[in-house]
């Protein structure tokens, strides 16, 4: 079992901080705007995690899984 967190996930790719930073700015916001900041996220986040990262530990359908979950978390959505 992976135990990968999403610490983990920020201490290898530190320019994710700034993304959810944006993300939990928006977590009082309406519904469709919350929405429209997910995909935004999600759209920069795809370079840095997942199989578009250069960083090997996090190449992985887990570790975007766990991005995706933090980000869902923390807008509300």
């Amino acid at each position: 079992m992976n135990t990968l967190s999403i610490d983990d996930i920020l201490t290898a790719a530190p320019p994710l901080r700034a993304i959810i930073a944006r993300a939990a700015a928006k977590r009082r916001a309406p519904y469709r705007e919350r929405l429209g900041e997910y995909e935004r996220a999600k759209s920069e986040a795809a370079s840095l995690v997942g199989f578009g990262s250069a960083v090997p530990g996090l190449q992985s359908s887990r570790a975007w899984e766990v991005l995706i979950g933090t980000l869902s978390d923390v807008l509300n959505i």
